[in-house]
């Protein structure tokens, strides 16, 4: 029987590639498959945050990645604005089927290694739906809301356990990732508990909590380096911070912004440097975004800095301050030189002349092609009489061509020596909203706020 299936992968792993291709070999590790209504002609794989490798997808949309592994690592791979985790061991041989059209639900892994990486995804559409399901259950009081965290844990552990049984060389690498998915997404609903609660049942207090209700804590590795890319964990770690800040806030006397009190939470309790730096960045940038016009706050960008070990994302964060001071809401909006698709300069203002106007900076490597159409489309469907204009601050060959051929109205490339370059050095995909008088009425927003509906309907009034 191990014999017929180690053929059938080798088999499947050749026909995937081509028919004229060498077999695999034991000392390489393989990722392939299919991927049914692509969204773009690549597939990347992802570690430790940085692309390891890419492939084209031939004509029938397989691919296949060959390369050297060390030892057992956590990646992720990418297709379109998709990705999902891939847990890959030296000389695994594992292949994934999907349609993009219902990506994790339709996800199914086979070969050598692919029984953890079905368990992973299970566990996750496991947590995504049981996600959907529980926001009412913060009515509850705490022990009941305890309970319906407790059948969930074991339901999650049973499965744990089924799966252990027909897999019984399980690594401890890989046993702290299914640990992490097990009981890490359903502890985080705890501790959104006192806040959901609050805002349920428009209570003006946090509940009370017995101590025993985060007795969990004890168990949960605050520090742990190989988890720091697991979405998971990320999530556990910001959910934890947020819950202990709102409960410092409540009893502030300083008057602190509550991400300020995060930040300092953050650097208590994180020893390990890169756990540290990107819990701060997310909390830094999470509370930039919030707003309906995103700003820093100066004590908080000075808490930042003083604390952060990395120069590369204080370098990124200070040139978004930087985009973010380049203009200034009721200014008069500044001109600058574009050019159109058919390389022709023009200036932004003599198109933007008596409309309330939209400008929004994208590139392709910031903002997916098929969330950019999608978005733009439903935004001009609904606010008809706002003009849109897209500008793609990417000045290369491959990604002017590209966009030419997006099937969107008003989209403009930024020469290298346009003034509108000092809006986007940190090539965050800012939007900029202008009434019909040339004024600036929100100088940075993004396409995905869940402010900027609101925010163009507040434009169309003007």
């Amino acid at each position: 029987m191990l014999r017929t299936r180690n053929f059938l992968v080798v088999f499947l792993l050749i026909t995937i590639y081509s028919c004229n291709q060498t077999p695999p070999k034991n000392s390489y590790t393989y990722f392939g498959g299919q991927i049914i209504n692509p969204k773009e002609d690549y597939v990347f794989l992802v570690k430790g945050g940085k692309v390891v490798d890419s492939t084209l997808l031939d004509k029938e949309h397989k691919f296949l990645l060959k390369f050297n592994l060390d030892k057992e690592s956590l990646f992720y791979f990418r297709h379109g604005n998709e990705f999902q985790y891939l847990y890959l061991q030296p000389n695994d041989s594992v292949l994934v089927r999907f349609n993009t059209w219902d990506f994790d639900e339709t996800m199914m892994f086979s070969g050598k290694g692919a029984e953890k990486n079905n368990f992973l995804i299970n566990l996750f559409v496991i947590n995504e739906i049981e996600d959907a399901k529980f926001y009412p259950f913060y009515q509850l009081d705490a022990q009941s809301f305890s309970k319906k965290i407790d059948s969930s844990i074991t339901s999650k552990e049973k499965l744990f356990l089924k799966f252990k049984k027909t897999n019984q060389n399980i690594s401890e690498g890989f046993l702290n990732i299914a640990n992490a998915s097990i009981y890490l997404p359903t502890f985080r609903k705890k501790e959104n508990y006192a806040y959901g609660h609050k805002i349920l049942l428009n209570l003006d207090k946090y509940p009370i909590l017995d101590k025993q209700f985060y007795n969990y804590r004890k168990k949960i590795n605050l520090n742990d380096s190989t988890l720091i890319q697991y979405h998971s964990y990320q999530n556990y770690l910001n959910s934890l911070v947020f819950n202990k800040a709102t409960q410092i806030k409540e009893k502030d006397t300083l008057n602190q912004n509550i991400s300020l009190i995060a930040l300092k939470i953050i650097v208590e309790q994180s020893s390990n440097k890169a756990i540290k730096d990107l819990l701060l960045k997310q909390t830094i940038m999470e509370s930039f975004l919030k707003n309906s016009h995103c700003k820093f706050h100066d004590d908080e960008l000075e808490f930042y800095y003083n604390n952060s070990s990395s120069k590369e994302d204080k370098l990124r964060i200070s040139k978004l301050y930087d985009d973010s001071s380049s203009l200034t809401n009721n200014d008069l909006f500044k001109d600058f030189v574009i050019i159109d698709s058919q390389n022709k300069l023009k200036y932004i203002n003599s198109l933007i002349s008596n409309r309330n106007t939209v400008i929004y900076f994208w590139a392709p490597d910031s903002m997916s092609e098929e969330y950019l159409i999608s978005r733009i489309n439903f935004l001009e469907t609904h606010f008809p009489s706002i003009l849109f204009i897209g500008i793609n601050t990417n000045s290369s060959k491959a990604s002017i061509d590209k966009t030419k051929n997006l099937p969107l109205n008003n989209q403009y490339f930024l020469p290298d020596n346009s003034f509108g370059k000092k809006h986007i050095s940190s090539n965050f995909p800012r939007a900029v909203l202008i009434n019909k008088n040339g004024i600036v009425e929100n100088s940075f927003t993004f396409l995905a706020s869940k402010h900027f509906n609101q925010l163009i309907a507040d434009l169309e009034k003007k």
